[in-house]
């Protein structure tokens, strides 16, 4: 939940079955080739830069998202899905980062939660109100629905 002074770039591959599977730097430098792997991760950095940059002049803040890439059989980089929409992002105004951020840090520097997850359970008005997909997982998760 803290922001972090440069983004991190953490990624994945779809699983055949649930959620996706995280892999080290070097899984996808064997995968793609150091070089690829490199353009991969140095086009995800710059994606994300511009969409934070883009949203905080509209008072939005980028959270966190995704990215999906493809290589062509020209071995082109592509990327291959939308970009810093609700559909692949968490984002919140400013406002609200701003006003309710602080407040949970220093919940957190108290000891009394093991992670943000359980304070929010104990005091939900922190909870960020998010633009994205995660408002219907909620409420699913809260209506008993067991992924």
């Amino acid at each position: 939940f803290q922001k972090f002074d440069t983004p991190l770039f953490t990624p994945t591959s779809k699983a055949e079955v649930g959620h996706d599977e995280n892999m080290s730097m070097e899984e996808v430098e064997k995968l793609l080739g150091k070089e690829m792997a490199s353009r991969a991760k140095d086009t995800a950095l710059k994606l994300y830069q511009r969409g934070a940059e883009l949203m905080r002049k509209r008072g939005l803040m980028l959270i966190d998202t995704k990215y999906e890439f493809g290589v062509d059989e020209k071995g082109v980089l592509h990327v291959i899905d939308e970009a810093n929409t609700p559909d692949c992002s968490r984002m919140c105004t400013v406002e609200e980062w701003e006003s309710k951020y602080p407040k949970i840090a220093e919940e957190m520097k108290t000891g009394k939660y093991a992670n943000v997850t359980e304070l929010l359970k104990a005091k939900p008005e922190l909870k960020l109100k998010e633009f994205s997909k995660q408002y219907i997982r909620d409420a699913l998760l809260e209506m008993g629905f067991d992924p």
